[in-house]
């Protein structure tokens, strides 16, 4: 019986050993893993440091200036073309001051499409036809 005990007793043992050693496996294996990961996370940090490195760089205003300058063709805006909003009334053809009578709402005109009526002339009614008035005639 004593034979038999320790016959199960050094199987267990070993069997125990195996289990262990299964595990410290897995767990090597895992750390491995984890190490790589924690590499590419660190990759990662560096290359959006790196981007926005770049990215602060070329959007800053001289660089952008330059490149509009030259692919653009704009110069820059007279200080003449700067105005108060004070002075938006008298500068906008058309626009009559508040207050005054017949004041209408020039703006509301323009996109009307009666942009002659605002520089004083006769608008042209453009001949359109009335397509919803149609739709409805059709539906009656």
């Amino acid at each position: 019986m004593i034979r038999f005990l320790n016959a199960a007793l050094v199987i267990a043992v070993l069997i125990a050993a195996s289990i262990v050693y299964g595990l410290e496996r897995e767990s090597r294996l895992a750390d491995g893993r984890l190490g790589k990961i924690n590499r590419a996370i660190a990759e990662e940090r560096e290359q959006i440091r790196r981007l926005r490195a770049e990215w602060s760089y070329l959007n800053t205003p001289a660089r952008l200036e330059k490149l509009a300058v030259k692919h653009l063709q704009h110069a820059p805006s007279p200080v003449s073309q700067v105005i108060k909003l004070n002075e938006v009334e008298s500068r906008v053809p058309g626009l009559a001051p508040e207050g005054e009578a017949g004041g209408d709402d020039a703006i509301a005109t323009m996109l009307d499409g009666n942009v002659a009526a605002v520089e004083g002339e006769v608008p042209q009614q453009p001949a359109q036809p009335d397509l919803i008035g149609n739709i409805l005639k059709g539906m009656e």
